[in-house]
């Protein structure tokens, strides 16, 4: 994948299925906040806000950014080339067509 070692790789999958994780339980928090405001259910214990699992989400994003592009910091052109990346991954996430 991208000319990355294989044990980046497997730590950088790892991170993703953490990332995964964190993402269904940011899912179940805001269902959980609907079930409570809108069908006036009780609200139950929740051990983890709501906000530290959208901050861990983004930390371990970031991490994984970080970590799979270390080496190309500095190098000529890699700058554009991941904004063009990150531009294409958001164009395909909200289903907008790049212009």
């Amino acid at each position: 994948m991208f000319g990355i070692p294989a044990t980046r790789l497997a730590l950088l999958q790892n991170l993703q299925v953490l990332r995964v994780i964190v993402a269904v339980q940011v899912v179940y928090g805001h269902a959980l906040h609907e079930a409570v405001e809108h069908l006036h259910m009780p609200a139950p214990v929740d051990p983890f806000s709501q906000m530290n699992r959208i901050d861990i989400f983004f930390v371990i994003s970031g991490f994984a950014t970080f970590y799979a592009a270390r080496g190309q910091f500095g190098v000529a052109g890699e700058g554009a080339r991941f904004l063009a990346a990150a531009c294409c991954a958001w164009c395909r996430s909200t289903g907008c067509s790049p212009a």
